[in-house]
C-alpha cells in the first residue's frame, strides 16, 4: 500500500513541474498553519469567555450576598425594636383580638413582611394576621396548606 502511494507520488512529480509542486507544497503548509492557529485561537477565546463569565457570575454573588445580608440586618432590627417598644410589650399581652388587630396594622405598615405572627415563649404561634397559622387553626391544617403555602 506504501509503494503504491509513492508511485502516485512520483507520477503526479512527474507531471509537475518544480514551480507547480512549491505553490502545492506552500498552500498545504499554509492551509496546516491556518488550520493549527484557528483551533489555537478557539481554545483561546474559550478560555477568555470561562474566564469573564466566571468573573461575572462572582461578582452577581457577592452583590446578592451583599444585598441579602443588608436587607436580613435591616429585618433583624425591624424585629428588634418591635419587640421592644413598651406599648407594644403591653399589647402583646392583652387579648388575643388586639394582637391579632395589631399585627394586620404592622402587616399593612411593613409590605416587605409576607406573614406577621406573634409567638409565646415555649415557641407556640399566639395570634397571627389574617387569623393564619395561629395556634387553633394551626393544627387542623395539613402541614403542606399552613398559610396558604
Amino acid at each position: 500500500m506504501l509503494s503504491a502511494l509513492r508511485s502516485r507520488f512520483q507520477r503526479l512529480q512527474d507531471h509537475l513541474s518544480i514551480a507547480q509542486q512549491v505553490s502545492i507544497a506552500t498552500g498545504l503548509v499554509s492551509l496546516a498553519a491556518i488550520t493549527i492557529l484557528a483551533f489555537v485561537a478557539a481554545g483561546m477565546s474559550r478560555n477568555e469567555m470561562v474566564r469573564r463569565i466566571t468573573s461575572d457570575i462572582t461578582l452577581s454573588a457577592r452583590m446578592l450576598a451583599s444585598q441579602l445580608d443588608i436587607e436580613m440586618f435591616e429585618r433583624f432590627s425591624d424585629i428588634r425594636q418591635l419587640a421592644n417598644t413598651p406599648a407594644l410589650v403591653r399589647a402583646w399581652e392583652g387579648p388575643i383580638a388586639e394582637r391579632r388587630a395589631l399585627l394586620d396594622e404592622l402587616r399593612a405598615s411593613m409590605p416587605i413582611y409576607a406573614w406577621v405572627g406573634f409567638a409565646d415563649p415555649a415557641g407556640q404561634v399566639v395570634a397571627a394576621m389574617r387569623r393564619c397559622c395561629w395556634r387553633p387553626c394551626w393544627r387542623r391544617r395539613p402541614p403542606a396548606n399552613r398559610c396558604g403555602l
